[in-house]
C-alpha cells in the first residue's frame, strides 16, 4: 500500500530538518567554549537552543518521528531546571503516543520526584497519572 504524503506534514518536516540543522550548527559552534554555568565544554549555553532544541522534537513527534524526537529530548534531559522538566515530559510522552504507557509511566515515576518545583510539575503529575491508568496494570493507588 502506498502511502499518500500530505502536504502540511511534509511543509513541518522541512521546518523541522532546518530548524535541527540550525541547532546542531549552533550546538557545534558552541561545542569548544565552557558554559557559564558548570564551566563544562561543549554544555548547552544559549537557553534558545536548548528551546530550539525542545520544539524540533515536539515537531518530530506530529510527523510521527519517534525515535528522531526522543534523540532531542534525551541530550535536554540532562538540564536540572524547567528545560529538563519538559524534555522529560515530552519524551514520557513519545511513549504514550505509541500506547506504550507502562514505559511512560515508568519514565514518569522519577521525573515526578526529580522535578516537584518545575513549572512543569503539574503536567509531569497529570501524565503520570494518565500512564498508571491507561497501561497494562493498571495502578489506581497510585494514580490518585
Amino acid at each position: 500500500m502506498v502511502r499518500r504524503v500530505q502536504p502540511f506534514p511534509v511543509l513541518v518536516m522541512l521546518a523541522v530538518m532546518s530548524l535541527l540543522a540550525s541547532v546542531e550548527v549552533a550546538a557545534a559552534t558552541r561545542g569548544n567554549k565552557k558554559s557559564k554555568r558548570s564551566g563544562k565544554p561543549g554544555e548547552m549555553q544559549a537557553p534558545r537552543l536548548a528551546q530550539a532544541r525542545l520544539y524540533a522534537g515536539r515537531c518530530l513527534i506530529e510527523i510521527e518521528e519517534y525515535d528522531k524526537a526522543r534523540k532531542q529530548f534525551r541530550v535536554l534531559m540532562q538540564d536540572k531546571g524547567d528545560i529538563g522538566a519538559h524534555a522529560h515530559l515530552w519524551h514520557a510522552r513519545v511513549f504514550s503516543r505509541r500506547g506504550k504507557y507502562d514505559e511512560a509511566a515508568a519514565h514518569l515515576a522519577n521525573a515526578v520526584e526529580k522535578y516537584q518545583r518545575s513549572r512543569h510539575a503539574n503536567d509531569l503529575d497529570f501524565d503520570f497519572a494518565n500512564a498508571l491508568m491507561s497501561g497494562k496494570r493498571t495502578d489506581w493507588k497510585k494514580a490518585t
